[in-house]
């Protein structure tokens, strides 16, 4: 099986490619059957469907052909999703909120950045699994980046300008 893209986030569509027999099978994702939305999305040689909204990190793919072949586990990385951002422009202190999903739940390993600068537990106001609300912190500044980091693994980034 091959795959891609190699990383993905929740509702990307990802393209698994192989020989997989022209019968429609089962794809699972750490056990967990993912649903294809059409008929279509099975070929004999590549298998379509989104990514699940499952937490970031490597999870294992397998492919079950209708004739009950079972494919070695293949590992899929998955991202939190792209931050929207409910301002794209405010100064340190300004409190935005971003959303998206797979932020999973405030831990020490899960991050926010502003460019290079990470926003300390005090800027943080609230963070669920598909909302976070954060202060800009100080020391960001000109044109940044912003990405949430979970689990060591970084969204795509948005764009935000602190004046």
């Amino acid at each position: 099986i091959k795959e891609s893209p190699a990383l993905a986030a929740p509702d990307d569509s990802i393209t698994l490619r192989g020989n997989f027999g022209a019968g429609k099978g089962t794809v699972t994702i750490d056990g967990t059957p993912v649903a294809l939305k059409n008929d279509s999305d099975w070929q004999s040689g590549f298998i379509k469907f989104s990514v699940p909204s499952i937490a970031p990190g490597v999870h294992k793919v397998v492919v079950t052909s209708s004739s009950g072949l079972q494919s070695q586990p293949r590992d899929m990385q998955v991202k939190p999703s792209k931050p929207g951002l409910s301002a794209t422009t405010g100064a340190a202190a300004t409190e935005i909120t971003i959303t998206g999903k797979n932020y999973g739940q405030p831990q020490p390993s899960s991050v926010v950045k502003f460019g290079v600068t990470q926003a300390t537990a005090t800027d943080i106001k609230e963070w669920t699994n598909a909302s976070i609300r954060v202060k800009v912190p100080a020391g960001a500044s000109g044109a940044v980046k912003v990405v949430v980091i979970v689990n060591g693994v970084s969204s795509d980034s948005a764009d935000f300008t602190v004046p």
